[in-house]
This record gives C-alpha cells, structure tokens and sequence, in this order.
C-alpha cells in the first residue's frame, strides 16, 4: 500500500512538472476551457493564402509535412517539443477559418519498439497540454480575426 501511495505521489510530481508557461501567455491559457480538443482561428484570408502561408511557416519551423489542397488538410509527422513530448498536428481549413488538433506521445514511446502510442491532446495535465499549448501557439501566430477552443 505504501509503495502504491509512494508511486502515485512520484508520477503526480513528475507530470506536474511538465509545463505549457515557456509556450504561450498565462492570458492565453486562462481562455482554454478544461478538456478542449481543438483550437479554432477565424481570419479573413481566403483558404488558398492559408493553405499556404500555414505550409511554409511549418516547413520553415522544420515540420514535415503532408498536405492536401484539394482537402485543404494539412499534417505534421512527430516532432519533438522538448521535454521528451512529440507532437504531431492535423489541420483543416474552410472558409477562412482553421481548426487544428493535435496528436502527442512521449520520447520513451517514440523509442520504443512496442507500437506507436499517440494520443489526442486535450487541455488537461502534463504532456497532453503541452502538445495543446504548442499547437495553440502555432495557430495563433497566423493573421486572425477571432479564436476559440473547443
């Protein structure tokens, strides 16, 4: 029982300490409600402009990527993030507006040769809102008119 208790406090620490502060403003993250999945810009650039100017800032970032235009889909391969956190981005866009979701997976998965554990990001703890936080970021860097999560 005390070497369960003893487990649990270490993983709570250590979860605790990975961190979205050296990724977006505190003004930003307040914003998010828990559990969104998605991050939404709307803008005022037609789909093409964004299609594009999203692909080279991605590939500029050292993002590789997958894209279709005539989906107007756009996905990243895993990246890391720092602190042994890999993301990996799908983006859709339609009529001016961009809706992003994020995939993520530790370093120790990525090594491993047991199967690839991605997970959807979610704002809630550790890795999973950092890969939010990362993919927030990315998002709200572009010309924007409104954003929202979801």
């Amino acid at each position: 029982m005390k070497k369960t208790y003893f487990l649990s406090s270490l993983l709570f620490i250590f979860v605790s300490c990975i961190h979205t502060q050296d990724i977006i403003d505190e003004r930003v993250s307040n914003q998010i409600p828990s559990e969104a999945n998605q991050v939404i810009i709307e803008t005022s650039l037609s789909d093409d402009e964004l299609f594009d100017t999203i692909s080279e800032t991605l590939i500029r970032e050292g993002h590789r990527i997958e894209r279709d235009r005539e989906l107007m889909s756009i996905n990243t391969e895993g990246r890391d993030i720092g602190l042994t956190t890999y993301v990996r981005y799908n983006l859709l866009i339609a009529d001016g507006t961009v809706t992003g979701r994020v995939d993520w997976m530790s370093e120790s998965h990525s090594k491993s040769n047991s199967g690839v554990y991605w997970r959807e990001a979610k704002w809630t703890a550790g890795r999973s809102a950092r890969a939010f936080a990362s993919l927030t970021d990315l998002l709200l860097q572009f010309e924007h008119e409104t954003f929202r999560f979801k």
